[in-house]
């Protein structure tokens, strides 16, 4: 019995197992540890750690073309756990409370750059090209929201006397760092389109992480804080989101290129960034109106959001600038083309070797044959073998200020030969064309009309025999040539008898009738 394979959406459905039920398992432990019957320490190590486990399973899994990139975010995971073991576990170790620093602290603070580092390898991976707007955008972030921290979260520390420096630098570190790492992922965040539901996870993760570090911070300038409450909740939902994110599938798609930034604004975009701009002279009216200490490194944050939001505007000036040009130059184009198409005339390139390089469609309605047809072909191929030479020639003497007009034979598809005149232009110098234009009109009409015009002029409308101006033509033409060569000339005279006759008896119909039967047998 042969078993069918299983439908895609199956298929699809068996990959997303491993993220679900990890995050599933993690968000139960998760409920048990903040609801009291599994508050202990190293159920909350544990989490951390089965999150590193999660990310280097799913980079093994899923290949992704910058492993190294989760390779640095697993070993930022070990790190802050490893700070988390020493920090639950100082009494047991080496006696004695937990003091500030501690030797857990270079472990949390490490695992920020190695953080960064793989969130920066996605970055380049999805965007290999510049974009000056998105960097812009990211620091008018980073800017805004490290002005409320220090406005809250840092300059306490700073301004406290009774700090020595090791534990303001401890404690400033903290929050600098959350700043730089929110640039990293906005940066990230905005780099892209279709990013899959991996970069939602580590958004998340991450906003869980910078948002759990400054309830902490605040909560340690006002009380403290206490292990096992909802601020590990935090914590924990950072270290589950990011393991979930690597083992979703479409964490591939995070280090796959994207396609060119533009530099626009969407609407969300435009939200955050306005937000963001306003942080800092918000922050100052506010401490303003509350009576606090004014903040020089507010002012200095100010200026420094009202450059780049100039920044930001004269980038997205040019933006709308190139992006008018492009669209004037392709509405040309367009317009160009359409009047290409539909032109009477056909416009043709003739190439240095002698063949038809391109052949508007309107040739169609002039030869009957499709552009393609005569597209590559030599020129020489449709042109009446008596013109040939003359079109050589002619194609010959175009200079590139000295266009050149020219009447010459081409072959229709009905196999009949149409008169054409031409102006041809030498652009061979031009690297958008690189040979001779060929105008190339139909005038099959003016020279048939020509014709007509001619043949009356030296032939009588009633019996279409050669008339006096022929005649004297002719004669002058034979006596050129008895002076030039000495040959003999002759005249005859034909005159028919009793003419005058007819025309009185029978009238001058029956006349014209008689004269019109002598043309024919004279003509025979």
């Amino acid at each position: 019995m042969l078993l069918e394979p299983a439908p895609a959406a199956n298929q699809g459905h068996v990959r997303r197992r491993p993220w679900v039920a990890y995050t599933a398992v993690a968000a139960a432990v998760t409920v048990l540890y903040l609801a009291g019957p599994l508050n202990y320490g190293p159920v909350f190590n544990l989490l951390g750690a089965s999150a590193a486990v999660a990310i280097l399973a799913g980079t093994r899994l899923h290949r992704p073309a910058a492993a190294v990139a989760w390779y640095f975010i697993a070993a930022g995971q070990l790190l802050f756990v490893s700070g988390d073991v020493l920090a639950y576990n100082y009494e047991r170790l080496f006696g004695g409370e937990l003091p500030f620093p501690s030797v857990a602290d270079p472990l949390y603070l490490a695992m920020y750059p190695c953080l960064m580092a793989g969130l920066a390898v996605l970055l380049r991976r999805r965007n290999s090209a510049g974009d000056r707007a998105g960097l812009i955008d990211a620091a008018v972030v980073a800017i805004g929201v490290g002005t409320l921290s220090w406005a809250y979260l840092m300059a306490p520390y700073a301004h406290d006397s009774t700090l020595s420096l090791g534990a303001k630098l401890t404690a400033l570190a903290y929050p600098v760092m959350d700043v730089l790492l929110l640039g990293v992922a906005v940066r990230l965040m905005t780099g892209a389109s279709d990013r899959g539901r991996s970069v939602h996870l580590v958004a998340a993760g991450l906003f869980a992480l910078l948002v759990t570090d400054a309830l902490y911070g605040w909560a340690g300038l006002h009380g403290g804080y206490e292990t096992g409450g909802l601020l590990d909740g935090g914590w924990i939902a950072f270290y589950v989101l990011l393991g979930a994110a690597a083992l979703h599938p479409s964490m591939r798609q995070m280090s796959e290129r994207a396609p060119a930034p533009g530099g626009g604004l969407t609407r969300r975009r435009l939200v955050l960034f306005a937000c963001t701009a306003l942080l800092a002279p918000g922050v100052q009216l506010v401490r303003g109106v509350l009576d606090q200490p004014r903040e020089p490194v507010i002012n200095v944050a100010a200026g420094l959001l009202f450059l780049l939001v100039l920044a930001r505007m004269a980038g997205l000036l040019r933006v709308q600038e190139a992006l008018t040009e492009e669209a004037l130059r392709r509405r040309f184009e367009a317009r160009l083309a359409s009047l290409v198409r539909h032109a009477t005339d056909v416009v043709s390139i003739l190439d240095r070797d002698g063949r038809l390089a391109y052949v508007s469609p309107s040739v169609a309605r002039l030869l009957g044959r499709p552009a393609d047809e005569l597209t590559g072909r030599p020129l020489d191929a449709v042109v009446h073998p008596d013109d040939v030479e003359t079109v050589r020639r002619t194609l010959r003497l175009v200079g590139r200020d000295a266009p050149a007009s020219f009447e010459y034979r081409v072959l229709h598809a009905d196999g009949s030969w149409r008169h054409v005149e031409t102006l041809a232009t030498n652009l061979e110098e031009d690297e958008a064309v690189d040979g001779i234009v060929l105008n190339t009109r139909d005038v099959s009409e003016r020279k048939a009309f020509e014709g007509r015009l001619a043949h009356q002029a030296f032939h009588d409308v009633l019996t279409d025999l050669p008339n006096r101006e022929l005649f004297r033509d002719r004669v002058e033409q034979a006596l050129a040539r008895r002076r030039r060569v000495g040959t003999r000339l002759a005249v005859l005279f034909l005159d028919l008898d009793d003419f005058k006759t007819v025309n009185d008896s029978l009238g001058h119909a029956a006349g014209d009738l008689l004269l019109q039967e002598v043309a024919a047998r004279l003509g025979c």
